[in-house]
């Protein structure tokens, strides 16, 4: 996860190795609920009060890298993981 493509990451001038594990803690924390929603504006004001930079503050391109970080995170989850409660990602 931590080194896989995602789209729209040249938006978010912090390095890879500062805002990818901001937000897979955040998610390894919150992993447990049943039915799991996870909000892309939820995950960029984490990562804006963890003073990560953005190059722009227009909402619609902040949220392309979040939101395709999470579809990627996803796709592991049913892969390799196998974890049974329900994941959805809101815009």
């Amino acid at each position: 996860m931590r080194t896989t493509r995602i789209e729209g990451a040249s938006y978010i001038l912090s390095s890879n190795h500062v805002w990818r594990p901001i937000i897979l803690t955040w998610l390894e924390e919150n992993y447990y609920l049943e039915n799991w929603t996870v909000s892309v504006q939820l995950m960029k004001d984490i990562l804006k009060n963890a003073q990560v930079e953005f190059t722009e503050n227009r909402e619609e391109i902040l949220k392309v890298p979040i939101k395709d970080f999470l579809m990627v995170y996803q796709k592991s989850l049913k892969r390799d993981l196998k974890v049974k409660s329900s994941f959805s990602i809101k815009s």
